[in-house]
């Protein structure tokens, strides 16, 4: 079963699973007909499908979007469509008779402090201290009251490239017309993983029994905002000329989501590269040329 099957990396995900032959039931929020749909509805109703195996939660409103303002109503929203689907599948299974042998629940890189190296087993922030922290934190916690008896997996991700979506697909039209742009003056450390690497690390906390706990599904290959940036301009034979301000950014995104963009945070795989989850792309330009196909 997959929460955010439709969006940008579920719909990846579902197009591999359905590949190796599982049977994948989506969670949407409005019944199509369709035979793979389940609304939360149903769930509420019904408990989960006969014969579910792994519960993956990705579900969540999009949180860096320009055309929301960021205030208090949209907050809430974020809230729900994260913590509380969290909180709801997790009670969903705990109420079920069988139970899914796994439950993956994706959060993000967040969660860490600023301004230091972190991996699996650093501590993230312990109290947090901004929205964006509280809210992977909340996630994570609601999460974990899932029962003993199901395994748990939380895989915290970084930004995720690739063509259809996310930065790269965002980005792509700016930067083809020669208008890319650092965020701020791009010395900030950014968190990243190549589309391919991340569904390989969910797919392989779905089928190895022994997997549990947390994995950071970030590339192992540390790279600043500036090296992104002029990454995908190079793949595109193109230059970096221009630096978005910190102004302009808070003027589009608000304050809050200003200061999460222009944070210092490095984080490293330790634990997933560990128990054998591999990482294809760990050159930010090689990583390019495969989403761009150069």
């Amino acid at each position: 079963m997959l929460g955010g099957g439709t969006g940008f990396i579920g719909s990846r995900l579902r197009a591999l699973l359905k590949f190796e032959d599982y049977d994948i039931k989506v969670i949407s929020r409005i019944g199509t007909g369709e035979k793979h749909i389940i609304t939360w509805c149903d769930l509420a109703r019904n408990g989960l499908p006969e014969n579910t195996v792994c519960v993956i939660n990705m579900t969540g409103e999009k949180i860096m979007n320009p055309l929301k303002i960021f205030n208090q109503k949209f907050k809430e929203e974020i809230w729900v469509s994260r913590v509380g689907t969290t909180a709801f599948l997790t009670d969903i299974i705990n109420r079920s008779e069988y139970k899914p042998n796994v439950f993956i629940n994706v959060t993000s890189t967040d969660i860490y402090p600023k301004d230091v190296i972190s991996s699996e087993f650093c501590p993230c922030v312990k109290v947090p201290n901004n929205f964006f922290s509280a809210l992977w934190y909340d996630c994570e916690k609601a999460g974990s009251q899932v029962s003993t008896e199901v395994r748990h997996v939380i895989i915290r991700s970084g930004t995720v490239l690739d063509k259809n979506g996310g930065y790269v697909g965002n980005s792509y039209i700016p930067f083809y017309l020669g208008l890319g742009a650092t965020i701020g003056d791009g010395c900030q450390h950014h968190p990243w993983i190549h589309m391919d690497d991340l569904c390989g690390i969910i797919m392989r906390s779905m089928k190895c029994a022994s997997i549990c706990g947390v994995l950071n599904a970030v590339s192992p290959g540390i790279i600043t905002n500036r090296q992104l940036s002029e990454s995908l301009a190079n793949t595109l034979n193109r230059n970096v000329k221009f630096r978005v301000s910190q102004g302009l950014l808070g003027l589009l995104l608000g304050i809050e989501r200003t200061t999460c963009l222009l944070e210092d945070r490095q984080v490293l795989p330790e634990r997933a590269r560990q128990i054998g989850c591999e990482f294809y792309f760990c050159d930010i330009n090689e990583a390019m040329k495969n989403i761009l196909r150069c």
